[in-house]
């Protein structure tokens, strides 16, 4: 655990790729271990978990929060040690409090200051301040964990038309009906190619729905969410599941 996320510990290369430095006071967790207690305070104000500041328990789950804030920090531009952060008021509260209507409010205005495509940004931010909210939960155990967190990143960055459910259910977005045969057409393929074109091994996706369509800059509809998918073995038909994980309503009756 690096303990000391802020952006004074992240490096900038060349090419702008990120590296996270100062592993001075970090802490490696014996095997089977999810915590430990810490007598000393030694992170940064502002960007400490609450269980780490008040009890001095340290957990990967503090540096998931201390990402979300600088999260937050990223696209607002403001410090959580701001001045106008006193009291009740935090960075996160101020964010949190925006969400979803009085973005513009709070993001940097640096990001959309131009008219084009500034609802696609807005949508994207929003994504993005969503994330930062699920990473800086006040229970640790309420917290996304960075496999999770990363994962919803990448899809932000290269899937920003969202899901397919945000374009069938929100009122600002609209697809005609040839853009969702298209959809269609796609999850289609990538399901046949998931069945029989991927190996002698078919893969079942088992939890195909709305939120797992994303679409890319081209509306090119891409299936995700492979947690609870299963690789049937050569010869294979169907495996038996003992537990229910698929989403009530798209599930086939036998498996239900």
């Amino acid at each position: 655990m690096n303990w000391r996320i802020d952006p004074t510990n992240i490096l900038l290369d060349e090419n702008i790729v990120a590296h996270v430095s100062d592993f001075g006071i970090s802490k490696l967790l014996g095997e089977g271990e999810d915590s430990l207690t810490q007598t000393m305070t030694m992170a940064t104000i502002g960007y400490m978990a609450p269980e780490y500041g008040s009890e001095g328990i340290v957990s990967a789950k503090c540096d998931v929060y201390s990402y979300g804030v600088l999260l937050m920090e990223t696209f607002t531009r403001k410090r959580p040690t701001d001045e106008m952060f006193t009291g009740e008021m935090s960075l996160r509260r101020w964010v949190k409090e925006s969400l979803p209507h009085g973005l513009t409010e709070v993001v940097d205005a640096n990001l959309v200051r131009e008219e084009q495509a500034f609802s696609a940004k807005m949508d994207c931010i929003l994504s993005i301040m969503d994330l930062a909210m699920d990473c800086c939960m006040e229970s640790p155990d309420m917290r996304i964990n960075m496999t999770d967190a990363a994962e919803k990143l990448k899809k932000i960055k290269f899937m920003p038309n969202g899901s397919l459910e945000k374009w069938l259910y929100s009122h600002n977005y609209f697809l005609d009906i040839l853009e969702r045969l298209n959809v269609m057409i796609d999850v289609g393929s990538a399901l046949e190619y998931l069945h029989h074109g991927h190996s002698s091994a078919p893969i079942i996706h088992c939890d195909l729905k709305p939120s797992n369509i994303l679409l890319d800059e081209n509306m090119v509809a891409h299936v995700s969410d492979f947690g609870i998918s299963k690789l049937l073995g050569e010869g294979e038909d169907f495996v038996p599941q003992t537990m229910t994980m698929a989403t009530i309503g798209y599930m086939a009756p036998e498996y239900g």
